[in-house]
């Protein structure tokens, strides 16, 4: 194995050998610096967020008009619970809930045995007076013959009188006992008075009742009526003939118009009972909850916003209002304070701080703030 041998010359210094690691290091350090010293003459530029999308509304004055709505139940205009006007047993019953009655069709029937019976013994009891007021009046004749001829005393006369008088006492007595036992057997059919529906059967065949107890509930009438409440403070403002829009949860989109028809006197608590008549029934059963409007006039005019539109911090109560931008279909953000009035069906009342003609945003409320650019929807 051969050996490097190194040699050297006495009074010569070696030159260093150059290293080519070290140039390539410097070259590519140098290609470095000058991309960075190029980049530095360069902005760099981010990309600007999208405008985001609200939704507003145009404000626009409406005529001083104020709404106030009131809750209640729908209900028949005529309200009957039929019973029997004498007791007894049930025989028959013809009625079903739901169902509709015809006027004067026979609902049920009591057992007609006994008043039957009872009928045959006036009568029996009639001819038995009716014999006794022929004997007495012969009797009286007899005796009254027999006193013109002096054979009879005067006092067999007024007795032979009051017996023929009590007799025919006794007749009309009889007569009218007749006439009443044909009506309690009358009673024992139950009828309807006019048409009407069948609410509920309390009572069923075979069950005893008694006179004036409930057999089956009824509504009448073709008319629904809405029963509400109102406070003392606002019942100066109702009178019959006053006009309301009627509306259903069972019925949506729909409404129905109505007057009311009865204002209460007395007050239950701190309410009054007014009852309003629907004009259309339509599909409207008894039972239904309700809500009716009325609106009564004021002198000045209004503005209404959607309650969502309306905002309140620590600052009051305040709107989002849209400017015109630089670009179309692009608007700038303005906080303005708002006065607002009472909460009412169609929104809530705004006092001051919006006018006829703007325009307020009622969604993305919570995503905006004043002074931003936003898309207008």
């Amino acid at each position: 194995m051969r050996s490097k041998l190194a040699f050297s010359c006495p009074g010569v210094t070696p030159k260093p050998r150059p290293s080519h690691c070290g140039a390539r290091f410097r070259g590519i350090g140098g290609l470095a610096l000058l991309a960075l010293l190029a980049g530095c003459g360069e902005e760099t530029s981010s990309p600007e967020p999208p405008l985001r999308t609200v939704r507003h509304v145009t404000v626009t004055s409406e005529p001083g008009r104020r709404i106030r709505s009131f809750s209640g139940v729908s209900r028949a205009a005529r309200q009957a619970s039929l019973s029997f006007k004498v007791g007894g047993t049930i025989s028959g019953l013809d009625a079903v809930v739901g169902g509709r009655v015809r006027e004067g069709q026979i609902i049920a029937r009591l057992d007609p045995s006994g008043f039957r019976l009872q009928l045959q013994q006036a009568e029996a009891e009639a001819l038995r007076a009716e014999a006794e007021r022929r004997n007495a009046a012969v009797n009286y004749e007899r005796i009254k013959g027999l006193y013109e001829t002096r054979s009879a005393s005067r006092t067999e006369l007024d007795a032979a009188r009051a017996a023929s008088e009590s007799t025919n006492a006794l007749v009309s007595a009889a007569a009218r006992a007749v006439e009443l036992a044909k009506l309690n057997l009358s009673y024992t059919s139950l009828g309807a008075g006019q048409g009407c529906s069948v609410v509920e059967v309390v009572a069923d065949v075979g069950e005893n009742v008694g006179a004036g107890q409930p057999v089956v509930e009824v509504n009448c009438g073709e008319h629904l009526e809405i029963a509400i409440t109102v406070p003392e403070t606002l019942i100066a403002s109702f009178s019959p003939g006053l006009p309301g829009e009627i509306t259903f949860d069972a019925l949506p989109g729909r409404t129905l118009p109505g007057v009311v028809s009865e204002v209460g006197v007395a007050a239950t608590g701190a309410a009054f009972p007014v009852t309003v008549r629907m004009e259309g029934t339509g599909e409207v059963r008894s039972g239904l909850a309700a809500q009716v409007d009325f609106a009564f006039e004021r002198g000045e005019s209004t503005m209404v916003l959607p309650a969502a539109s309306v905002a309140e911090d620590e600052r009051g109560r305040f709107v989002y209002m849209l400017v015109d931008g630089d670009e179309a279909g692009v608007g700038v953000i303005r906080r303005v304070a708002v006065e607002v009035g009472e909460l009412t069906s169609r929104g809530l009342e705004v006092v001051s701080g919006v006018a006829s003609g703007d325009r307020v945003v009622t969604a993305g409320i919570s995503v905006i703030r004043d002074g931003m650019k936003v898309r207008v929807d």
